[in-house]
């Protein structure tokens, strides 16, 4: 199972935000949240393992698995920057991981691990825009 955790509950503030700058740890409570392809029950499919075969999944995967450092470094240096440059690499990733891994196409297992992927990333970037105060689309 690939899962990360935060370490704090609630809203994550930074030193010298913007007042009401803040983000939550659910994005799905978030205004912003959006998914990449709308599948009822998606949210608890969460509990299932993503399953990686091939080198586009993987990279995904890793990317994802990046967004919770990457959101402590820029807590710490406000190098907003970097949070950009992090969605925009996840965006790359997600890009490459659509072309080359037919989500809907799929079969069982295989078709969930790849639905949850395309849902985690869009609640990420849905979240790490948020962040950045720009507003996500209802759909990708």
């Amino acid at each position: 199972m690939v899962r990360t955790t935060s370490t704090e509950g609630g809203a994550a503030r930074w030193p010298g935000a913007a007042a009401g700058w803040s983000a939550t740890d659910h994005p799905e409570q978030s205004p912003a949240a959006c998914r990449a392809v709308p599948v009822p029950g998606m949210r608890e499919r969460h509990l299932a393992a993503i399953e990686i075969s091939e080198q586009a999944e993987r990279d995904l995967t890793l990317q994802l698995l990046t967004f919770g450092s990457t959101i402590a470094a820029v807590s710490e240096t406000l190098d907003f920057h970097t949070l950009a440059h992090y969605l925009f690499a996840l965006a790359t990733a997600f890009s490459g991981f659509y072309e080359q891994c037919p989500a809907l196409r799929a079969e069982g297992s295989v078709r969930d691990s790849r639905l949850l992927l395309c849902d985690l990333t869009a609640r990420t970037l849905a979240t790490g825009l948020d962040l950045l105060g720009i507003d996500a689309p209802d759909q990708m």
